[in-house]
């Protein structure tokens, strides 16, 4: 049986200056869009939070503060003041709670209030973001 190979061209970069004039309003509705995509996307990007955030990935631990049952999750990122994380647990924004973070030999509880709680899609995990109050760390 042979094989047949196939040669593939890469699709041409799409560029809205030195079109021929698009006469119809469907394509000038085209061509915007993708002028002001092309600008959202080439726009510079301004970080507001007050702390630089830090990407990684470890596990975290989490409870309400009153106590009760213990979820886990992953955390995305975090800063002096914040962390992101995924979890099965879904707490309400305003929530406090008591959460370790497991880093190496490491752990570092916490405490902190719940700012943003997002779900993307139903079924996926829930994205938690959580402003620190309180910290203390075990080394070793």
């Amino acid at each position: 049986m042979a094989t047949r190979m196939h040669s593939f061209r890469a699709s041409p970069r799409i560029q809205t200056q030195g079109l021929p004039s698009m006469a119809s309003p469907r394509n000038a509705h085209a061509r915007n869009h993708v002028e002001r995509v092309h600008g959202i996307m080439l726009a510079p990007q301004v970080n507001k939070r007050s702390n630089p955030r830090s990407l990684v990935i470890f596990p975290i631990s989490i409870t309400k503060k009153n106590g009760g049952e213990t979820h886990s999750g992953i955390v995305r990122d975090i800063s002096k003041e914040g962390v992101f994380f995924y979890s099965n647990y879904t707490p309400q924004p305003q929530d406090v709670i008591s959460f370790v973070l497991h880093m190496s030999d490491n752990k570092i509880t916490c405490t902190g209030q719940v700012l943003r709680v997002e779900q993307k899609a139903p079924g996926a995990a829930v994205g938690i973001a959580v402003k620190i109050q309180t910290s203390s760390a075990e080394i070793g």
